[in-house]
């Protein structure tokens, strides 16, 4: 199941949701690298609204539901997830061996 995302909402989903609409040409802010913090501003609204009407996917204007994400092409949603959970892992544990490492 797709994560719903609308203005005011900030994080992970909101920060793929501006890369997409970037590479697409609908979004023309630079993103920030910081996922946790990223807003779903005014601006990631007018492009979200531009796009689903160009899509045909006006059914909810500036929200992200199920029919956005596919026609985004998030259609391998839980691995695009997935992904992230597994990279943070690895971080984590890159961070607990460099520490332990310290240590020693």
């Amino acid at each position: 199941m797709f994560r719903n995302i609308k203005f005011g909402d900030k994080g992970y989903y909101v920060a793929l949701l501006q890369k997409r609409l970037l590479e697409l040409g609908y979004y023309h802010i630079a993103i920030r690298q910081d996922e946790e913090n990223v807003l779903f501003d005014i601006q990631t609204s007018l492009a979200l609204r531009n796009y689903q009407i160009a899509c045909g996917v006006a059914c909810d204007l500036g929200v992200v539901n199920d029919e956005t994400w596919r026609a985004l092409g998030f259609k391998e949603w839980k691995m695009a997830k997935q992904k992230k959970r597994t990279a943070l892992n690895l971080v984590k544990s890159v961070r607990w061996a460099v520490r332990f490492l310290l240590i020693i």
